[in-house]
């Protein structure tokens, strides 16, 4: 009789040991599926940050592409623009990589800037109302006719140089964050807008 109780409490110290295995188990393979989550929840938005920093200078080239007018920029730098920095500037391109805090972008949501006008700016509220913030961005003139690496521009004639008649190059920097606010995305791109 008493190597039954012996029996019993082994079968019960077996059972709890085998308990415990099996709880480590479970509890690593819910971390490995909270960890995957976070993962494709990140990538996620990652993405959907991309998306919208991409729309944001689709955005502005279009509405490069369809203004008459050359483009004056403002009379500072990025190192002296205000935050947020509204309109074009006319950058140096030690100036435009030096980009990096989110206040220097400008909000995109709304606003009417240096000869652009509210509606030609991105809908916000049908496109990224999801998102934590707007897209931002900052445009930067970099200059008419630049000269290639053998210092050449593409403009001879001395009358079309003169009215400026030609290549103007544009640097169009965009950013912004995803659904959660957890990515940031940034594009830089250049145009050439021909008057």
């Amino acid at each position: 009789m008493n190597n039954i109780k012996k029996q019993q409490g082994f079968t019960l110290v077996l059972a709890m040991v085998l308990l415990l295995v099996i709880a480590f188990i479970i509890n690593g393979v819910q971390q490995d599926n909270l960890i995957s989550s976070r993962e494709i929840s990140n990538i996620k938005d990652q993405a959907a940050a991309t998306r919208a920093a991409n729309a944001a200078a689709r955005q502005i080239e279009r509405w490069l592409e369809t203004t008459n007018t050359a483009l004056t920029p403002l009379n500072y730098t990025i190192a002296s623009c205000p935050i947020p920095c509204i309109g074009i500037v006319k950058p140096m391109a030690r100036d435009m990589q030096t980009i990096t805090n989110w206040a220097q972008f400008w909000e995109t949501k709304g606003l009417a800037i240096d000869q652009m006008p509210a509606t030609g700016v991105i809908n916000t509220t049908n496109s990224f109302s999801s998102y934590s913030e707007s897209p931002r961005s900052v445009t930067g003139y970099m200059g008419y006719d630049l000269a290639d690496s053998r210092g050449r521009g593409e403009i001879t004639d001395p009358e079309e140089r003169s009215r400026h008649i030609g290549p103007h190059y544009y640097q169009i920097n965009t950013a912004s964050t995803g659904n959660s606010g957890q990515s940031l995305s940034v594009v830089r791109t250049t145009m050439i807008k021909r008057k």
